[in-house]
């Protein structure tokens, strides 16, 4: 939080937290005159602190049934198609989480194959 001591006592301010940004409005005399100010936070302490999802593990997938599995993939590619709409809008919060999900699709995929080919192997 920025402090009010920070600026004279007739100018005002109003702040905004959006991801890791923080948008500033600064006024004088009760009118904003300056909106565009923009300063990036920066998270201290351990990286450990900081909340990270985690992809989906290739071992998680290997003990589900192939129904399951694809219902998995359509769940992600939901949310992949959602994702892209967010960043198409400008509302994506988390462009890594995009990423995250492609490649658990592609996780997906691959297990997919793989039951495929031992089955045909075992038949």
């Amino acid at each position: 939080m920025i402090s009010k001591d920070a600026f004279p006592s007739d100018l005002s301010f109003r702040e905004q937290r959006t991801g890791g940004c923080v948008a500033l409005a600064l006024g004088l005399n009760g009118q904003f005159i300056m909106n565009s100010i923009r300063i990036m936070v920066t998270l201290s302490g351990p990286a450990g602190d900081v909340e990270k999802e985690d992809g989906m593990k290739a071992s998680e997938l290997h003990d589900k049934t192939p129904d399951q599995l694809r219902d998995e993939l359509v769940n992600l590619k939901k949310e992949a198609f959602n994702l892209r709409f967010q960043q198409a809008t400008g509302q994506l919060e988390n462009p890594a989480r995009l990423r995250s999900v492609k490649r658990d699709a592609a996780r997906v995929k691959t297990v997919l194959n793989q039951k495929a080919a031992a089955a045909a192997t075992d038949a």
